[in-house]
């Protein structure tokens, strides 16, 4: 189903060579407008007034702007905000106002929650914090008046001077202006002035003599007190002959927007007008961490975990937990060899938080792929539950320098900082008693309103198949070893296995094909695009191809290549790391984290010949569709001539995906939010995780798309436990997933392969029809509704209802369960009309 795309490009492509190996398309970026988005056609005029104790807490605040549901005050001498809904008089503080009674909080914890930035910075081998309630300079702060909103920009600084930032010689009447005769020197500043510098008896020139850090400290606060600025060093140094240095004192400058939208405030960092220290290059910032935290108890904060996950509020003082976890996966341009860093599945730019009658969704829109998304219970820090984003604008790799004998371990910063806007909005809800449900409501809103998403009428459910057609593995000839195909599914039993399906009533079938290129899966290659023959003739591919209510989709990666693979260049068309090292996606043994292989990271520079290579191959194939396992899911920078950055390549992967979809049919693979209007289908949605930090999984990408694209959840073939996620797709309203081959259950024992041992199609025929029939009756009822409400009823009990009213009960108990007056059997599910 092709889908009306309401936004701007974020990318310029020009100057596209044809082929894989010919030169890189020449990349620009450009900075796209806001989205704006409101639940309402026309604004209320809201009007609840302030509380006695609401009127005290917005002491020497001033209102900035206002609108028919939100008003915005600023507190000028801080840069603090607060925000009003006017629905039911609920206030949002970025300072919580009653900071001052934290019983959990120590006294390092309120300095940063009276910071409205958290910033942290490089200096010299050592990553360092900085906030901007100690290092913010009042007199210099500044909030100035904007269309809807208000810009505060913070300087920051400690006020010391290092020894760049000192006159080294002074001519002698420079010396009498500056140390002598200025009006603002204490006699002191004179006699250590004399103490700190000596006089050439030659040339009358003064010479600073005394370096240490107590001489620089003193000397530091005398030319604060003479206003001595960067214009003065300068002048100065010249007069003399010197060089200035670059400063290396500890200063930024950070502008940052509030404005408001409808029911939402949005925050921007342009990050094109930060300043900062060039010896002390910053590496992240957050705004305003404690944005609407609460000290509730009754409540909820959601993460993009997976497809979603709840950290209930903190209910005693022992419960505790927190959260970090960044977005769209690791980067691995920056990972090493021995980094065995876990990966994270959180393809959501959200977070939110919701207490009784009121909460809010935070929407991260520019920036999303630099995110990482903190939270915190209540008892953890402090006496609040919260979370926050911070964004990481500068990547930061491990080299190893040195020779084998003698080799050194050392942090690399990237050259340049990430210059565009960082945005993000939190939109306020309400309601008689808020849930993740409200929050996933509104979230379908605006995914359908920000890219023309449109519900899907069709009620027949197709089943999503991935079929291996063959694997790279060792054979040998007359004692000669080389790298051979084993068949696991040829193109006779793909299409007799279709046939048979079809038979037994499978009457749509979105058949992902893998395996199917030269050398099969572990050897096929983007780069190298040909059929592997030992499949079979093409003419029998054409006639699976042309099976009424077959979709045949080529599955493949898009962003890295085998270290073997023919067509690529890897010195070339490799993204490199920060150090110009060539970068690898590492894959490790699930036992002792041993290094098993590793791929190429195609640079995103080379995405667009590899597009016409494989548009070009497919149109001479009988595939109408394209399956990629890591495009529009994976994210990786490349530092070698253009610097791109994760956001640059989200942008041309993103022109990428358009350009796929006005030919193919894709499925992908746990898309991000952006990559969501190009994809037909999607697959390998993350299972349920609970962790220290996330009490409950909650399926919020599926509440949110549900009647709009189709899903999966991971293959069911490949799950610990079959019977569970059966009834995983009932809860969660996912089509039916399986990943098989028809060659014997075996036939992989003696491969690299082996952990695909429960995949042979003769095991699983039976349970695929069983599975298919049983979904879709419940698909024909509810197919094409929104799922509109999700609950735990009790413990392994859920409720999912759709927008026609009817409820899924399912119960994944080992005995039968009565709830709603409902009686649902042991690990089953049923289908009931809401009262």
């Amino acid at each position: 189903m092709k889908r009306i795309l309401c936004f701007v490009a974020a990318v310029l492509m020009v100057a596209s060579l044809a082929g894989c190996t010919g030169e890189a398309t020449v990349y620009q970026r450009a900075e796209t407008a806001d989205f704006r988005y409101s639940m309402y056609a026309s604004l209320p005029e809201a009007s609840a007034e302030l509380t006695e104790t609401q009127t005290g807490w917005l002491t020497d605040y001033r209102t900035v702007t206002e609108n028919g549901i939100l008003r915005l005050y600023v507190q000028e001498s801080t840069g603090n905000i607060a925000v009003l809904d006017k629905r039911i008089g609920q206030l949002y503080f970025s300072v919580p106002p009653t900071m001052a009674g934290d019983t959990t909080a120590t006294e390092d914890t309120k300095k940063l929650m009276q910071s409205a930035l958290l910033l942290t910075y490089f200096d010299g081998q050592v990553e360092k914090a900085a906030n901007s309630f100690e290092l913010s300079d009042p007199d210099k702060l500044t909030c100035e008046a904007i269309d809807d909103g208000v810009r505060v920009t913070y300087v920051l600084g400690d006020g010391k001077r290092g020894l760049a930032d000192m006159p080294q010689k002074l001519s002698d009447a420079r010396f009498q202006e500056l140390f002598v005769n200025h009006p603002e020197l204490k006699e002191s500043d004179k006699k250590r002035a004399k103490i700190y510098y000596e006089q050439d008896e030659t040339t009358g020139v003064w010479s600073l003599t005394d370096t240490k850090n107590t001489t620089l400290n003193l000397l530091s606060q005398i030319l604060d007190r003479i206003g001595y600025t960067d214009e003065d060093l300068k002048k100065d140094n010249d007069e003399n002959g010197l060089p200035t240095q670059a400063s290396d004192r500890l200063t930024f400058t950070v502008p940052v927007e509030y404005t408001l939208e409808a029911e939402s405030l949005r925050t921007t960092v342009p990050m094109d007008k930060v300043l900062y220290t060039s010896t002390k290059p910053l590496l992240s910032i957050c705004v305003n961490q404690f944005f609407g935290a609460t000290a509730g108890k009754d409540g909820a904060i959601l993460l993009p975990e997976g497809t979603g996950g709840l950290m209930l509020f903190s209910q005693a003082d022992t419960d505790t937990g927190s959260y970090s976890s960044g977005l769209y996966g690791s980067d691995d341009t920056y990972t090493r060899e021995d980094s065995k860093q876990a990966d994270n599945n959180n393809n959501l730019p959200l977070f939110g938080l919701y207490e009784g009658n009121h909460g809010f969704l935070c929407i991260i829109e520019k920036g999303d792929s630099l995110a990482t998304v903190g939270a915190e219970k209540a008892n953890s820090r402090t006496d609040l539950n919260g979370a926050w984003v911070t964004f990481s604008v500068r990547g930061v790799i491990r080299a190893i320098l040195g020779d084998g004998s003698m080799q050194s371990d050392v942090r690399v910063v990237q050259d340049e900082m990430y210059t565009g806007a960082l945005s993000y909005k939190h939109s306020f809800l309400t309601g008689e008693t808020l849930s993740y449900a409200d929050l996933a409501n509104y979230y379908r809103g605006y995914l359908t309103a920000k890219y023309g998403l449109k519900p899907n009428a069709e009620k027949t459910m197709p089943l999503q198949l991935s079929l291996i057609g063959g694997v790279r593995v060792k054979k040998s000839f007359l004692g000669f070893q080389y790298n051979g195909t084993r068949v696991l599914t040829d193109y006779a039993s793909a299409l007799s296995l279709c046939e048979e399906l079809k038979g037994k009533g499978i009457s749509s079938i979105n058949l992902l094909y893998s395996g199917v290129l030269g050398g099969g899966l572990g050897k096929e290659s983007i780069s190298s695009l040909s059929l592997d023959k030992a499949l079979g003739k093409k003419a029998l591919l054409q006639k699976l191809a042309e099976q009424e209510g077959v979709s045949l989709h080529l599955s493949l990666s898009a962003l890295t290549v085998p270290k073997d693979a023919s067509g690529f260049s890897r010195y070339s068309q490799t993204a490199k790391t920060i150090d110009d090292s060539l970068s690898k996606k590492y894959y490790y043994n699930t036992v002792d984290l041993s290094v098993e292989k590793y791929d190429y990271i195609v640079s995103p520079l080379h995405y667009s010949a590899l597009r016409e290579s494989l548009t070009a191959f497919a149109q001479k194939t009988a595939f109408e569709g394209l399956a990629f396992a890591d495009l529009g899911n994976r994210l990786y920078s490349h530092n070698e001539g253009t610097v791109l950055f994760r956001e640059d390549t989200q942008a041309i992967v993103v022109e990428q995906l358009a350009q796929y979809a006005k030919d193919y049919a894709l499925i992908l693979s746990n898309p991000y939010e952006p990559a969501l209007p190009y994809t037909d289908s999607i697959v390998d949605l993350p299972s349920a995780r609970i962790s220290k930090a996330v009490d409950r999984s909650v399926p919020f990408y599926q509440m949110v798309l549900h009647s709009l694209v189709g899903y999966s959840g991971e293959p069911i073939n490949e799950s610990v436990d079959y019977s569970q996620a059966v009834l995983a797709c009932a809860e969660t309203g996912s089509l039916p997933y399986f990943k098989l081959f028809t060659a014997p259950q075996d036939s992989l024992t003696d491969t690299e392969f082996s952990s695909m041992y429960s995949h042979g199609y003769s095991t699983w025929s039976e349970r695929v029809v069983s599975v298919y029939e049983q979904l879709s009756a419940l698909h024909a009822q509810v197919g094409d509704q929104p799922i509109i409400g999700h609950d735990c009823l009790q413990e392994g009990v859920y409720r999912t209802v759709y927008g026609n009213s009817m409820a899924v009960y399912t119960n994944y108990n080992t005995s039968a369960v009565t709830v709603d007056g409902v009686t649902v059997e042991a690990e089953s599910y049923r289908i009931e009309v809401m009262a």
